[in-house]
């Protein structure tokens, strides 16, 4: 039920979206305060960028309205999975007579995934390694961004990538 929830709530607003938005948000600040353009920003602001409908309210407030998500799946479904392993106390009947289970359930997942995107965007690597997979992603930059992604979630989640070694020895 729990991985049906985080399924659900991919593509909304808050979604694999929050991801973008938050590195995008990031990016901007530090290319406004540095008054630098790099060539990622380029690329994001290019016009037939992989960033759809790019627009900014000010320099302050980027918006994004669309991208190819697909460069992110495999970051939000690890955050998931990491979710779901920490959270393994979370109380899930099998059958939930009604949706107070569910909403709880939803409740805790949006809260998660709003801190745990804010807090790993905070990370530089991590910011500009989302960056680089949605504007160069079907490129050999945009490939190794998603490689680099994996690999910083590991190093995050190493207890989770772990535990069925641990599980082997005993």
């Amino acid at each position: 039920m729990l991985k049906r929830i985080q399924q659900d709530e991919y593509h909304c607003p808050e979604g694999v979206g929050l991801l973008c938005r938050e590195a995008v948000r990031r990016y901007s600040k530090a290319v406004s305060l540095l008054s630098v353009a790099t060539e990622l920003w380029e690329a994001i602001n290019e016009h037939d960028s992989k960033f759809y409908s790019y627009r900014q309210k000010s320099k302050e407030e980027p918006i994004i309205s669309g991208f190819d998500h697909r460069v992110l799946q495999d970051t939000h479904d690890t955050i998931a999975a990491w979710f779901r392993f920490s959270n393994h106390d979370l109380w899930l009947p099998l059958f939930p007579r009604d949706n107070v289970v569910k909403d709880v359930c939803r409740e805790e997942w949006r809260m998660f995934w709003n801190l745990e995107v804010k807090r790993l965007i905070d990370k530089d690597e991590f910011a500009i390694a989302v960056l680089t997979a949605v504007a160069y992603r079907t490129q050999k930059k945009g490939y190794a961004a998603e490689q680099e992604l994996k690999g910083l979630l590991r190093l995050e989640y190493e207890e989770m990538f772990t535990a069925d070694e641990s599980n082997k020895e005993t």
